[in-house]
């Protein structure tokens, strides 16, 4: 008794078609305008590195919230560290 193997299609149909033509080369290929907009965010700013670290979850709720009910919803928690870390490069002097 033979038993038909249900694989057996699956080579020819990973195959490429002969009738299909290729994708078109990025020189063929026409130029388009990337959606979305354009990247400003501190994410994308050069000038700004991304740093961890850690702070007590209670401060931090804290200072999350009267952020955002002195200074609005836009300021952000890291705006508030680079005014720290600016005040006490002041107070210290710069980096030798």
């Amino acid at each position: 008794m033979t038993r038909s193997n249900r694989f057996a299609g699956l080579e020819t149909a990973l195959q490429p078609r002969q009738s299909e033509p290729a994708p078109p080369t990025p020189e063929e290929a026409p130029a388009v305008k990337q959606p979305g907009r354009k990247r400003t965010g501190k994410r994308s700013d050069p000038a700004y590195r991304p740093v961890t670290f850690y702070v007590r979850e209670a401060t931090y709720e804290q200072v999350h919230e009267v952020l955002h009910r002195t200074r609005g919803r836009r300021f952000e928690v890291s705006d508030l560290v680079q005014e720290l870390f600016d005040r006490y490069l002041a107070e210290e002097g710069p980096a030798r």
